[in-house]
């Protein structure tokens, strides 16, 4: 098997079911028809070496590879277990795995390197050179003596190198995870056969000490212990009496005590106390780490998030920013995948292509507003990388749209007894939500008066054509027509999806979102915390003038305001979210403090060097915890100021009475 053999078996495998043509299968491995020919020959014989179904042609000329899912479990096994001499690595592949076995070993020869991935040694001679690449990339160094290769890096440092290389790069145990020749190498040389059985033990233990982890942090945290474990059954383990032994509590150490005696009880390994130490370390860097974590380098995710949310459900005509789950989730995901993103280490997902061409509309919203994401958090989000975040809100609108039930009005002319019971046999059904069972002559009274219109009526008599769909039907339905009913049901559910996930007309007009704030600004802002007038003459005077009024009132210090001049010298004007105002904070230093806010009408403005939100007209300086009690208050200043009528007021307000008028306090 060679690394073309194994993308072209992913191909079919990944997901299952999936159909090629020939000039497809070329033009997605980048090779010509006949080679294409010639690896589905070279694959049908492992197939048939191990008593496999083999690629087919169907009666339309298409590829497929008929396998059920145990089948595929079946192959996906059979390819991690072959020998290092029945796959062969692409150059590419080889370097990885060299790089891995230096930072693996403290001293290594070429010989040795060459045996383990079956390969020659003037081969692995002429991948040094991509190799040394790849520690330089690292910022770490190895020797080349007589003796082979030896790298001087702490057994800590190797692990968090050796994790960082699978979890990052090779995605080892995520659904981008694809079968290679590499692939097979690494689950061999590291033991991560036993990933499933660890995932378990993993979980239950959370569980049971109420501990959370998702995501990254949760692939991360399980390969690391993983990578542990190997480490000590090749002899290499932690030293005791190390520096980050001392940063972990009394309760990370009783944590890790339990969860290294149950990984011992599967596998055998035998966890010293220095070792122990290590699990702990892990404990408080990963998951500690993750539940504290609320800002990142000063910056507020939560609300960077909420104005990004707020700027998709703009874009989308759907109101995103009140599914409490989402908001949670996206923050939960950007903290966890936010380093590789700064580092440039993009994320790869393989099933990016399909799921923007299903999703157009939602993507090209993300897209629209994904640079408030990426200005404030100094990053940059490929396509793969905002097709994750594009799951989470595809979730969102499924759950909070698409699974609504549809609402249905019944016309029923043959009395009250028929209209309850096909009422009721509908809305068991069909799953429908049953908002009126009336007479014919009363429909058009209901239309016109409802709130809420029906998304389908049916009716046991003939109606007039309605802008409404229609489907008619008998009082006593039989089985055959509730099923009709339930494909008017299912055709409405897939319009209210085609709505959303369509490509959009670029001159349709969208229907109108705006956020309802849930505090009005008189709620928000107390009349001393208001300055109608503010001389300025740049951006860090005024963020002093606006902190000054919450110093007098006895909510921050001079070193708060501090910090948020420091902020934007350190992050850069991220918090001028809106045209004109700017939204400055820090971290505050009381983890446990209530939201106050201050707001200044500047008599001139001011620029922040921002390079789309300048000049900024009012800057408003808040201070809050990042406690669930605060997160509204955040919230209704970025839907107050999302609308653009309302912001376009304050800009154009041109004297303190005006301002007082519009934050209701004149």
């Amino acid at each position: 098997m060679n690394p073309k053999h194994y993308e072209l078996l992913n191909l079919f495998l990944t997901p299952s079911g999936r159909t090629f043509t020939y000039a497809a299968l070329a033009e997605q491995m980048n090779v010509s028809v006949r080679s294409v020919r010639n690896y589905i020959a070279g694959v049908n014989d492992f197939l048939h070496e191990n008593d496999l179904p083999l690629i087919s042609v169907t009666h339309d000329r298409k590829l497929y590879l008929p396998v059920t899912e145990e089948t595929r479990q079946k192959i996906l096994t059979i390819l991690r277990n072959l020998g290092r001499y029945e796959y062969s690595l692409s150059q590419k592949e080889r370097i990885t795995a060299v790089y891995l076995l230096m930072i693996s070993s403290p001293q290594i020869t070429a010989a040795q390197i060459a045996d383990e991935l079956g390969t020659s040694k003037k081969t692995c001679a002429n991948d040094m050179k991509g190799v040394m690449q790849e520690f330089e990339k690292n910022g770490i160094s190895f020797v080349s003596t007589g003796r082979g290769y030896r790298t001087e890096i702490s057994e800590y440092f190797r692990r968090d190198l050796i994790v960082h290389t699978l979890c990052n790069r090779l995605d080892i145990t995520g659904t981008n995870a694809s079968q290679s020749g590499l692939y097979t190498w690494v689950v061999q040389y590291f033991r991560l056969d036993a990933l499933p059985a660890a995932q378990s033990v993993v979980t239950a233990w959370l569980h049971e000490h109420l501990l959370e982890l998702d995501g990254l942090s949760y692939t991360k945290f399980t390969v690391s212990l993983l990578v542990a474990m190997s480490r000590i059954r090749q002899g290499f383990p932690v030293q005791p009496n190390s520096h980050w032994m001392q940063t972990a509590s009394a309760e990370c150490a009783y944590l890790a005590d339990d969860l290294t005696q149950r990984l011992s009880g599967i596998t055998g390994v035998f966890f010293t106390d220095a070792e122990v130490r290590y699990a702990a370390d892990l404990i408080n860097r990963i998951i500690w780490g993750e539940q504290e974590k609320k800002y990142w380098r000063g910056v507020d995710v939560q609300m960077i998030v909420r104005v990004f949310l707020t700027g998709v459900s703009q874009s989308i005509g759907l109101d995103l920013t009140n599914d409490a789950l989402l908001q949670k989730q996206l923050v939960s995901h950007i903290d966890s995948t936010l380093g590789r993103l700064i580092n440039g280490d993009l994320p790869t997902y393989h099933f990016k292509d399909e799921l923007i061409e299903r999703n157009q509309a939602v993507f090209d919203a993300l897209k629209q507003n994904i640079s408030i994401l990426e200005k404030s958090l100094h990053c940059k989000f490929n396509e793969d990388a905002l097709s994750y975040i594009m799951m989470h809100v595809i979730a969102s609108i499924e759950r909070t749209y698409i699974a609504n039930p549809v609402r249905a009005c019944i016309v029923c002319n043959a009395g009250v007894a028929s209209g309850v019971y096909l009422a009721e046999r509908l809305r068991n059904y069909c799953k429908l939500d049953i908002i009126a069972t009336i007479p014919g002559h009363k429909l058009q009274m209901l239309l016109e008066s409802s709130v809420e219109k029906p998304d389908l009526i049916i009716s046991v008599i003939p109606l007039p054509p309605q802008s409404i769909p229609v489907i008619t039907i008998p009082p006593l339905p039989t089985e055959k027509v509730l099923t009709a009913v339930q494909n008017a049901v299912n055709s409405v559910l897939q319009k209210r999806r085609n709505c959303i996930f369509a490509p959009m007309d670029s001159g349709a007009e969208l229907p109108a979102f705006l956020p309802e704030p849930k505090y009005s600004f008189r709620e928000i802002f107390q009349p001393d915390m208001v300055l109608p007038e503010c001389r300025a003459a740049t951006w860090s005077e005024a963020i002093q003038a606006a902190g000054d009024l919450l110093i007098r009132a006895g909510y921050a210090d001079e070193h708060y305001v501090r910090e948020i001049i420091r902020n934007v010298t350190v992050n850069g004007p991220y918090f001028v979210l809106f045209p004109g105002i700017a939204l400055a904070h820090a971290v505050a230093p009381d983890l446990d403090s209530d939201f106050h806010a201050s707001i200044v009408r500047l008599t001139s403005p001011v620029s922040f060097h921002h390079e789309k939100n300048d000049p900024v007209y009012y800057v408003i300086a808040f201070i809050s915890s990042d406690h669930e009690r605060n997160h509204e208050k955040i919230f209704s200043l970025i839907s107050l100021f999302s609308n653009a009528r309302r912001l376009q007021s304050f800009i154009n307000a041109e004297t303190p009475e005006e301002f007082l008028e519009l934050l209701g306090m004149a």
